[in-house]
């Protein structure tokens, strides 16, 4: 985390949060770029865009692209327990889980439009939704 923290952005003006955009870290960007060519885009293609392309509309996997990549580190003792509800400004919004459930309490993506309480994900595991579905973490 500290090797960004050169960032002056910040989506969330908490500064009680360790906020880390990706493109601040050159090994962690190639290595996403690489990885989410492989594997996320195409799957992404196939479960989201790949009908829609066919039929002149939705994506391709080799037309998907990062517009913004964050390490998000959130320190309870420190005040910083969550994002406020808000909507990214992409097509879809990819949540990857750098920890375990176990190693830390309450967690997750609550989604304004759902019922019920926030989506907790294991460790690895990831997520995507529309940008623009307010979500709150």
């Amino acid at each position: 985390m500290a090797a960004g923290s050169s960032s002056s952005f910040t989506y969330t003006r908490n500064e009680r949060l360790g906020e880390v955009h990706v493109h601040d870290l050159p090994q962690a960007r190639e290595w996403l770029r690489a990885e989410l060519r492989r594997s996320l885009f195409p799957l992404l293609a196939e479960r989201f865009g790949a009908d829609a392309a066919a039929a002149g509309g939705g994506f391709r996997a080799e037309e998907l692209a990062v517009y913004d990549a964050l390490v998000i580190r959130y320190d309870a003792a420190k005040g910083g327990t969550r994002q406020p509800m808000h909507r990214d400004a992409a097509l879809l919004s990819v949540n990857i889980a750098l920890s375990s459930p176990d190693e830390y309490e309450g967690g997750g993506t609550l989604f304004q439009t759902v019922g019920g309480g926030p989506v907790r994900l294991g460790r690895g595991h990831a997520m995507v939704h529309a940008s623009g579905v307010r979500h709150a973490g």
